[in-house]
């Protein structure tokens, strides 16, 4: 039985096609005999890498957010939890990795000088 109070898991009823088209939101990927959620459906396998300011410039307080960069941190990470992650290290060679899904990678960039955002 699916739990509708979790995030959407598409990708634990693999293998079973029929529970996968049973399941609100999620769509079977024949050719990838694969479940995924709806919003991904047609998408590829994916590697991402998203680049993150982490110099001064952001250390200054932001709204609620004691600076620029924990409130972007904060906006990624529920970004990321949308996202149909393939659950594979970034270690595991692209060919070697999961057919579905998307595997993120975090680059934090400063300066020589402006030395990156350090917070607790």
């Amino acid at each position: 039985e699916l739990d509708h109070c979790v995030p959407s898991t598409c990708s634990r009823l693999n293998g079973e096609p029929c529970d996968c088209a049973a399941a609100p939101g999620c769509f079977w990927v024949a050719e990838r005999e694969a479940c995924v959620d709806v919003a991904f459906g047609s998408c590829p396998p994916l590697d991402m890498v998203v680049v993150v300011d982490g110099t001064e410039a952001t250390g200054a307080s932001y709204g609620r957010h004691p600076n620029g960069f924990e409130a972007l941190m904060e906006m990624l990470k529920d970004w990321v939890k949308s996202l149909p992650l393939s659950g594979d290290s970034y270690t595991v060679p692209k060919a070697a990795a999961q057919t579905v899904g998307t595997r993120v990678a975090f680059v934090q960039m400063g300066t020589a000088t402006s030395p990156v955002l350090v917070t607790s």
